[in-house]
């Protein structure tokens, strides 16, 4: 099998380990299923390639006499692969995020090329599910959307430092000063305390208040009882 960006591109001796998931037509699945379990080792093979278009999203896959058109698209999250060589131990060889979809060998798509504007999309090669049934349309009903910060344009920062700086040419005086954050809590809070002093005098005048009151209220008492 050979994988290539360009129809020109040169095997090298040594090549590493690679995965990736496939989706053929019904039609031709069988044929690259029994392929790949006969003469799937065999790296000379040309039965089957995979040529990529310059976008690195689309490209053509020749299998025998059958030419297709495929997308590559982003799975939803990313899949560990797993080997193993006595069925006890497990080893961890890959991840996997992407899956190539391979079309019909009689379909056309309507657009061959991808739009400099549809690049914007992000939703154009996502795949919606899972790669296995009980995971359909796990996009929507399992992963929420991220929350997007928004930021503020840099159009309206350059506007309003050009109005802040227009602003202080035409002033007769300029005056700044520069005041932290903490020291500026730091104030309020001193000015929201009443100080020693206040606190004395507020004191003093409950205590001059309760004395007048206690004993106005003592000398009516004894007259009362005289008379």
């Amino acid at each position: 099998m050979k994988i290539s960006s360009n129809p020109s591109n040169s095997n090298d001796g040594n090549e590493w380990e690679n995965h990736f998931i496939m989706r053929f037509p019904p039609e031709i699945a069988t044929k690259v299923r029994q392929f790949v379990e006969r003469d799937g080792h065999q790296s000379s093979n040309d039965r089957l390639s995979i040529n990529f278009d310059n976008n690195l999203r689309t490209g053509t896959i020749q299998f025998e006499h059958d030419t297709m058109r495929f997308t590559l698209y982003d799975l939803p999250c990313v899949i560990e692969i797993m080997k193993t060589l006595d069925n006890k131990t497990v080893y961890k060889i890959a991840d996997l995020c992407q899956m190539i979809v391979a079309n019909a060998p009689k379909y056309e798509s309507k657009k061959e090329g991808v739009e400099e504007g549809a690049e914007s999309k992000s939703d154009r090669f996502q795949w919606p599910d899972g790669i296995c049934p009980p995971l359909k349309n796990v996009r929507k009903k399992r992963f929420r959307k991220i929350k997007k910060k928004k930021y503020m344009d840099v159009a309206d920062v350059e506007r309003e430092l050009k109005r802040l700086l227009r602003s202080d040419l035409e002033s007769v005086s300029v005056r700044w000063e520069v005041v932290s954050a903490a020291e500026n809590e730091e104030a309020e809070a001193k000015q929201a305390e009443p100080t020693n002093a206040e606190a004395m005098d507020e004191a003093t005048s409950q205590h001059d208040d309760l004395y007048e009151y206690g004993l106005s209220l003592s000398e009516s008492e004894d007259e009362q009882t005289n008379f």
